[in-house]
């Protein structure tokens, strides 16, 4: 009867889901080397992105655009971004212009942080705005430091945390425009964003792998608000009506983007975003990454065990673990929600593991970090009654 009762405890964990908990440790410590190509592609009809847990999201059915950018650590001999983990190809609007840029970023204990942005030079002709062809914009090659990390991702992550930044920066360039009287004048482009996010679901999201098959990868959804102001000046002097009319260029425009964004573990870049209306209600577009996603069906990537944990809640300060799939060595970490280490031990492969708690451990929520020797594969929360 026992093994009967165990039997069916494993199988149920097996069926059954639970959140993805995301910590530092979730990532690998640099980015270098990983030059990821994400196709930028388009979701033919929009899912709805309902919110909760234990949800389900079929973003499986897409077509691939021509757009790509890369996520690694790809940033100029002498950045000032010398602790970057990681570096993100975007494009940043400036007024009517989308200006090529790299965002620069790391994970540290407090989540996954961007720290600003690289420009390279570039001489951008604003003829079509101007109507006159010597008319030029230049933005300088620089790095763009926020005034302090603006957090995408806020460890620990638990379902309905909300977390916000607002951050400011400041981007200089040149114009010529004869027809003002201008020639290499100034140019200084202040920004403030403010971005408040959620965490309002987790679950499994079916999406397309870099191979045409389907997968299922583990996620948290996010619900992100994000307002941005820009202000311009040139020759130090506030744009004028006449001027922001002649360039197009932001004289303290607001602009604001409402969207449910999908991160899942080692990934410093969304799987998934959907732009939203201002209620939330209708969806705009969507994009989804195609990376190489297994398609097993198995909810953890790049082939790692598969650990199923149970009971949970844990009512008699006994876990069972069971690790099956690409076993190597593996341990396991007890993690309270301050980061303190609990527990620790060894766990067998293609076995149930039971691990008795320490009687210190005291009624509340906790995280079960498995690792293989080189990287975290799994990270479990559990509630201890």
């Amino acid at each position: 009867m026992k093994y009967i009762l165990l039997l069916f405890v494993l199988l149920y964990s097996q069926t059954s889901s639970a959140q993805i908990v995301l910590t530092s440790s979730s990532y690998t410590s640099t980015f270098a080397g990983k030059v990821d190509t994400f196709p930028n592609v388009t979701v033919a009809t929009i899912p709805a992105s309902t919110k909760g847990t234990n949800q389900l999201w079929d973003f499986s059915s897409v077509t691939s655009a021509a757009s790509t950018y890369d996520t690694c650590l790809h940033l100029p001999t002498g950045t000032t971004f010398t602790t970057a983990q990681y570096s993100r190809n975007l494009v940043d609007p400036i007024g009517y212009y989308n200006i090529p840029c790299t965002v620069a970023g790391g994970i540290n204990v407090n989540g996954v942080v961007a720290y600003g942005t690289h420009f390279n030079k570039q001489v951008i002709s604003i003829d079509s705005i101007t109507s006159n062809t010597l008319d030029t914009m230049t933005i300088y090659e620089q790095d763009v430091v926020f005034s302090k990390p603006q957090r995408k991702i806020s460890f620990p992550t638990s379902y309905l945390k909300t977390w916000g930044d607002t951050v400011s920066a400041v981007i200089l360039g040149k114009v010529t425009a004869p027809v003002v009287s201008m020639h290499d004048a100034p140019l200084e482009i202040h920004i403030t964003y403010s971005e408040q996010d959620t965490i309002t679901g987790w679950g499994t999201m079916k999406v397309k792998n870099s191979k045409g098959g389907i997968a299922n990868v583990k996620v948290l959804q996010v619900k992100s608000v994000v307002n941005r102001v820009d202000s311009t000046f040139i020759n130090g002097t506030f744009l004028s009506t006449t001027l922001k009319h002649y360039f197009w260029l932001p004289d303290g425009w607001v602009s604001s983007s409402y969207k449910y964004v999908y991160y899942t573990a080692n990934e410093v870049a969304p799987i998934a975003d959907v732009d939203y209306d201002y209620y939330y209600t209708t969806p705009l577009g969507a994009k989804v990454l195609n990376k190489n996603y297994p398609t097993d069906g198995i909810l953890l990537i790049d082939n790692k065990p598969q650990i199923s944990v149970f009971p949970n809640p844990v009512t008699d300060h006994t876990l069972f673990v069971s690790a099956s799939g690409n076993i190597g060595s593996l341990d396991y970490k007890i993690i309270d929600m301050q980061g303190k280490i609990m527990a620790k031990a060894t766990l067998n492969g293609n076995a149930i593991n039971a691990i008795k708690l320490p009687d210190i451990i005291a009624p509340g929520i906790y995280y079960l970090q498995v690792n293989n020797g080189t990287q975290q594969v799994s990270m479990e929360g559990i509630i201890v009654r």
